[in-house]
């Protein structure tokens, strides 16, 4: 069977067995990458390496012998490098040294070998690039030469518009009042502790502010583009220098909020460039002045981003805000040069720092539906624009994109529950039983861009209402989408995104009320930032219903309950060991998916969590999945095989979480969970000697939700812990039906290692390390 390091598309009959990694998805560096055991996804490769302080530049030593008797060499500021040009396939050895203020020793070789089949990515070199940037204006998002079809767009977009223009013009017409916004502010919160319930208000009302005030510029400035409309254009002017004035040491900081400050770079700068023929000397001179003191610190960050990867608010939003206003004053303000260049460098190196060639996300469906999706979608607006360099053409990332979206948030379901998710806020888009006008506006987009019926007919499945874009999207954008729609029933039930470690399965995918979905996790990330510590977990969301839980709430960062009980192992359906978790708050405790395999009746995957358990270390934790497809019963196998390090004996937790309390019967080893819609019985088939306990609410940590001014408790939930006595080793079987109320669930025969049922034979092979599935006799 052949090896690989991922897996864009699993479809029926797939089969895949994937390659282990040392270290994975490094955020800081443990070691200069590329190295032996990195996942290669795209060649060439990006390299990065460990700064020295005072360094000001670095040479990059590239070769295909050990000795280095023939190398190319490459100078940079920066460390790290992205070679414009794909590199042979086979092994490669790379080195690096301080080039300034004086030549430093070699580093260590380092060694990676390029397969064959990896895609590949040519881009221009980057003064080629940079070159290309227009002289004129407008330059952000599209170039003089597309205003003329803006406007026309514009005129046959008609009645459509006018509820954009309302808004705007209603935006612009209230006055700012940024003492408002102070006092929101808590006294003694600009010295209070990071993630303090003092520090989130001031965050907020630093975000509100500096949102507040810049969101109506930018709005102005591409009505009055596309328009031509007067009113528009003195309502932008107006605003931006009002804006341009405040203070960016005040409460609208990069200190305080970095999206608020962001923002505020980024509408300046649309309204410099879009509007530029509309300002004088001087005026261009403040907008350039504060756009500069504003960027300053986020182009500090971006310059170091390698040194730390794992920047989500920078990523989401912050790089490209900024990037927007050091290209509307590119040719004009020095800094602006050197911050475009290394912004083009970055972004092609590492963008997205949260996903590989099959599209997924490790900041979970969330965060890649509110702030992913369409910033991706800018993003190559932005790129196209400024140096005709089409993203979606060399990265794979963006054509796999639309089937995390459609697997993750399917017509008419929630969400699926991966890392922060649950505000438990029925107003909260993160909470709403199904994509709407967003998810519809962004699928119409990918369509277009892919030329892909599949995301279009998703968004023919979707409604209109509730959009979160704007009105430079809706210009851009809007429109027939002209690609014939490709029915969703041609999809797979179940697919892999290797990358993250996610598995979605679908009983019927295009009928939230009918559908069974098993989402199963097990990251190369860890549980860093938007992501949790549950590595090897899953939860079923069954006929629209949260049927077994990914437990707790999303509440604010640093709040109790978020940091102690929704990020850690504890509340998913995952085990502990000794009574540890997986660590949060880095990518230690890391797992991955081994295998995936899929036919007509059933798929089978593995988890490997073996390194997520630093604090109680093991050699092997491997969590055996079989979907047993079903008409009006849906079923699945899990088999766990774990076994400690260094032959300690240890005990074991096998976790499990509902809404409602669960029903136990000790004597069967059957668990009943029942919710509205929907059932499940789990049958604890080993080991047969298992004491369960259940409890409800969170260890004490009370969920409240006290976002935007609200101040509402969050229902408690149900938590089973099934525990064995201490082992070196331990495998729990546990077998898991899920039905509609009322529908009668068949009976399951449990043997060693294994079950019959839904009419399969399932059994463990504990010398292949390997379900057998087979048609029950």
């Amino acid at each position: 069977m052949k090896l690989i390091t991922s897996l864009v598309c699993c479809g029926i009959g797939t089969t895949a067995l994937l390659a282990a990694p040392e270290v994975v998805k490094q955020n800081q560096l443990l070691r200069p990458e590329p190295f032996a055991q990195s996942p290669l996804q795209i060649n060439p490769p990006s390299f990065r390496w460990l700064e020295v302080d005072g360094s000001m530049a670095y040479t990059l030593a590239l070769s295909r012998t050990a000795d280095f008797a023939a190398s190319e060499t490459v100078t940079t500021r920066h460390g790290f490098f992205r070679p414009a040009r794909p590199l042979a396939p086979g092994i490669w050895y790379w080195r690096t040294r301080v080039e300034a203020p004086s030549p430093g020793p070699w580093s260590e070789a380092v060694s990676f070998t390029l397969a064959e089949e990896l895609p590949r990515w040519t881009v221009p070199e980057w003064a080629e690039l940079k070159a290309r940037i227009p002289t004129d204006h407008p330059r952000l998002f599209l170039r003089a030469e597309d205003v003329p079809a803006l406007r026309a767009r514009a005129k046959a977009l008609g009645e459509e518009l006018t509820p954009w223009l309302a808004a705007a013009r209603e935006a612009l017409s209230a006055p700012f009042d940024l003492a408002s916004h102070q006092a929101k502010v808590p006294a003694g919160a600009e010295t209070a502790a990071l993630g303090s319930r003092e520090r989130r208000l001031l965050t907020w009302a630093s975000k509100d502010a500096a949102y507040e005030l810049a969101h109506p510029i930018g709005d102005a400035a591409w009505i009055a583009l596309a328009t031509e409309d007067p009113g528009f254009i003195a309502a932008a002017k107006e605003r931006a220098l009002y804006a341009a004035r405040s203070d960016p040491h005040g409460l609208m900081s990069d200190e305080y909020s970095d999206f608020g400050n962001a923002r505020l770079v980024a509408h300046l700068g649309m309204a410099y460039d879009l509007l530029h023929e509309h300002w004088n000397e001087a005026e261009r001179a403040e907008l350039r002045a504060a756009i500069r003191e504003r960027a300053r610190p986020i182009f500090t960050r971006m310059a170091t981003v390698s040194q730390s990867l794992m920047r989500p608010h920078d990523w989401q939003y912050s790089f490209l805000d900024a990037l927007q206003g050091a290209l509307a004053i590119y040719g004009e303000e020095p800094e602006a040069e050197a911050w475009v260049e290394v912004g083009l460098r970055v972004f092609v190196a590492f963008y997205p720092w949260f996903g590989g060639n099959d599209g997924s996300s490790a900041e979970g469906v969330r965060y890649y539906h509110n702030t992913g999706m369409i910033s991706s979608l800018r993003t190559l607006d932005f790129f196209r624009a400024a140096f005709g360099l089409a993203l979606e053409e060399g990265n794979p990332w963006f054509r796999a994109a639309p089937y995390y979206l459609i697997y993750g948030f399917p017509p008419g379901g929630y969400m699926a529950r991966l890392g922060d998710t649950v505000t438990g806020d029925a107003s909260s888009t993160g909470d709403q039983p199904g994509p709407t006008g967003t998810a519809r506006f962004a699928a119409q987009r990918m369509a277009r861009l892919y030329d892909n019926g599949q995301i279009a007919a998703y968004a023919e499945l979707l409604p209109e209402d509730q959009p979160d874009y704007t009105v430079a999207e809706f210009l851009r954008w809007a429109g027939p989408v002209e690609v014939a729609p490709v029915p969703l029933d041609t999809l797979s039930p179940a697919r892999l995104f290797a990358d993250n470690g996610i598995v979605f399965t679908h009983s019927r995918l295009t009928a939230s009320e009918d559908n069974v979905r098993f989402v199963f996790h097990s990251s190369p990330y860890g549980a860093f930032r938007h992501g949790h510590a549950d590595q090897n977990s899953f939860h079923v969301i069954a006929y629209n219903e949260e049927l077994l839980l990914d437990s707790g709430y999303h509440t604010p960062s640093g709040d109790p309950h978020r940091q102690q009980w929704y990020v850690q192992t504890k509340a998913h359906n995952t085990l502990l060991v000794d009574g540890h978790g997986q660590p949060y708050g880095d990518n230690r405790g890391h797992g991955r998916i081994t295998h995936y395999e899929q036919n007509e009746d059933w798929v089978y995957f593995v988890g490997d969590a073996s390194a997520a358990y630093p604090d109680a270390p093991l050699t092997r934790f491997d969590r055996h999945v079989v979907w047993l497809r079903g008409d009006d019963v849906e079923t699945y196998v899990i088999v766990d095989e774990v076994e400690s390090a260094g032959g300690v004996p240890r005990r074991f937790d096998w976790l499990l979480h509902a809404a409602n309390e669960m029903g136990i019967d000790a004597a069967s080893g059957t668990i009943a969970v029942m919710g509205e819609k929907g059932q499940a019985r789990v049958t604890l088939a080993e080991p047969d000697q298992l004491t369960i306990n259940q409890r409800t609410g969170f260890d004490g940590l009370k969920a409240i939700y006290w976002r935007q001014g609200q101040n509402f408790p969050l229902p408690d939930q149900w938590h089973l812990t099934a525990s064995r006595a201490p082992a070196e080793r331990a495998r729990f079987v546990a077998v898991i039906q899920v039905g509609k109320l009322g529908t009668a669930l068949p009976s399951v025969e449990v043997n060693s290692g294994g079950a019959r049922a839904a009419g399969w034979q399932v059994n463990f092979d504990s010398a292949q390390h390997r379900l057998h599935i087979q048609p029950a006799p």
